[in-house]
């Protein structure tokens, strides 16, 4: 999903390096995650665990979200029919 939403996010001249940047920021946050998420589930148990997703997962929709809102169409549509 990631690429996907890169792709229609960034310019084409940018698409290679938002590209790099999502997976390394992706990757820390895999390693970073599964370590707080180790330290929630022995404090708060499994239920609480869960519980405690819903807030990433809340951020996560509302970025996505907001690079949907903050993109003009428009602008896009006349930059790819100038390039052709």
């Amino acid at each position: 999903m990631l690429n996907y939403l890169i792709v229609t996010a960034y310019p084409t001249a940018l698409r290679a390096t938002a590209t790099g940047w999502a997976i390394g920021v992706g990757r820390v946050g895999a390693i970073i995650g599964s370590a707080i998420g180790g330290v929630v589930l022995e404090s708060i148990g499994p239920s609480g665990y869960f519980a405690s997703l819903a807030l990433p997962l809340i951020l996560a929709v509302a970025a996505v979200m907001v690079i949907r809102v903050s993109r003009d169409d428009s602008q896009l549509s006349k930059a790819y029919v100038s390039a052709h």
